[in-house]
């Protein structure tokens, strides 16, 4: 019993993100896009780095551009973000709350945030 009320709950928590997720869609959409359409070759200092808009979500817990001394994952690389985040969508969402987290993202924007902290 107790295990059909953590898949219950787990499956609430993602149902809950996704409808927030979806609800502010249309503010971070175009966002998102602009995003993905910046060149990496544009001046950083000048320009926002693509992802920043959604990798604000991880400031949370990893800290500001993602600096946080138990928790950091700024500089880490590209490829080993993706990595992890594409694992953690396999797992159980109960597990972990990274697990439910990686599940909101497509894989366009887990790359936009992967790039955001491999340049911290």
């Amino acid at each position: 019993m107790k295990n059909n009320h953590q898949k219950l709950y787990a499956l609430l928590v993602v149902l809950f993100i996704s409808a927030a997720l979806h609800s502010c869609k249309k503010d971070v959409l175009p966002v998102v896009q602009a995003e993905a359409a910046t060149s990496e070759s544009s001046d950083l200092a000048k320009v926002n780095l693509p992802g920043r808009t959604l990798a604000a979500n991880c400031f949370q817990c990893h800290g500001t551009n993602g600096h946080a001394q138990e928790l950091e994952i700024a500089g880490m690389s590209s490829s080993e973000i993706i990595n992890e985040l594409n694992d953690m969508k396999t797992k159980n969402p109960g597990a972990n709350i990274m697990n439910v987290h990686a599940l909101a993202y497509t894989d366009a924007e887990i790359k936009l945030i992967a790039n955001f902290f491999s340049k911290q």
